[in-house]
């Protein structure tokens, strides 16, 4: 057995509630991941044109998706330091 692992080609668990999820976020976070496996880096294509989205992540990668958006914030540094910087950033808003 092997919980909550996805291998490729395999079927995500709860896409379409994540999606669904997505859809319906004001602000979306994205940490610590390449943007470039899919479909899990294809659901900030579902956002709402409003939401406001940050990518944290040391070597942020642009994926198609991501080039899109108007309301995209990259906070370029590993997850434990991005959050903090996140967090500072949200406090002043």
């Amino acid at each position: 057995m092997r919980p909550h692992i996805v291998w490729f080609g395999e079927e995500v668990p709860l896409l379409s509630l994540s999606a669904k999820v997505v859809s319906e976020a004001d602000i979306i976070i994205i940490v610590g991941t390449s943007m470039q496996v899919y479909p899990a880096a294809g659901l900030v294509g579902v956002a709402k044109k409003n939401a406001t989205i940050f990518y944290i992540d040391p070597k942020p990668q642009i994926n198609h998706e991501l080039a899109t958006l108007k309301n995209l914030h990259i906070i370029e540094n590993v997850a434990s330091k991005g959050i903090n910087e996140l967090t500072q950033q949200l406090l002043s808003i």
